[in-house]
C-alpha cells in the first residue's frame, strides 16, 4: 500500500487487540488489523482473514500417540500460552471455557518463539497459529495432533470507527486486505 502512495504518511501500531480497539475510539487511529473478536460496539469489522490454532507438543510427547484427542485429555498437561490479554489466548480462553474447562498454564508468554522453543524443550505444550509453527513442524522441533472437539478456527478483522470518515485511500487500503 506505502508503495502504490509513497507520498502518504502510514504509520503502524503493534499491540494487543483491546489497545487497538481503544486507539481506534480514541480516534488515534484510523484503521486497525485484529486477531480475533472485536467487542466495541460504535466500531465496524470486516473479515479480512482466517487462519487455525493448532496444538504443539515435543515429538516425543505421550499425546503423539494417542489417535483420538480431545480438549479433556490435554487439560492436564503443563500448557505453555500466549499472555493474557492477547487475542490468541482471549481465543483459546472462550474455547476452553465453551467446554466447560478452564486453563491454568503453567508458563506465559507474549513471543511465540519463546513458546515454541519451551514446547520443543519438552517443557509443555501449547497451542500457536499454523502459520507461525510451520517451520518448526516441517524441522521436526515440535509435532501436532488434531483436536477432535474443536475446529480452533479464528477471524482476522479490519476496523474501524463507525462515525469515522474513510477518506479514498482508506477505502482502497480495506479494499486491499
Amino acid at each position: 500500500f506505502q508503495a502504490a502512495h509513497p507520498n502518504l504518511q502510514v504509520r503502524a501500531l503493534i499491540s494487543n487487540g483491546r489497545q487497538l480497539q481503544d486507539a481506534l475510539m480514541d480516534n488515534r487511529l484510523d484503521l486497525a488489523l485484529i486477531e480475533g473478536g472485536v467487542s466495541e460496539s460504535n466500531l465496524r469489522a470486516e473479515v479480512f482473514s482466517r487462519d487455525r490454532l493448532i496444538l504443539i507438543l515435543p515429538p516425543d510427547h505421550p499425546l503423539c500417540w494417542t489417535e483420538t484427542l480431545n480438549l479433556q485429555d490435554i487439560i492436564s498437561y503443563p500448557l505453555l500460552l500466549r499472555e493474557q490479554g492477547s487475542a490468541g489466548r482471549s481465543f483459546l480462553d472462550h474455547v476452553f471455557a465453551v467446554h466447560g474447562l478452564t486453563m491454568e498454564p503453567v508458563w506465559e508468554s507474549a513471543s511465540t518463539q519463546a513458546l515454541v522453543k519451551a514446547v520443543s524443550a519438552g517443557l509443555g505444550i501449547s497451542f500457536l497459529p499454523e502459520q507461525l509453527v510451520r517451520t518448526d513442524l516441517a524441522a521436526g522441533t515440535v509435532s501436532t495432533r488434531p483436536i477432535a472437539d474443536e475446529s480452533f478456527l479464528r477471524q482476522h478483522w479490519i476496523v474501524w470507527h463507525r462515525n469515522k470518515f474513510l477518506t479514498a485511500s482508506a477505502r482502497e487500503f480495506i479494499a486491499m486486505t
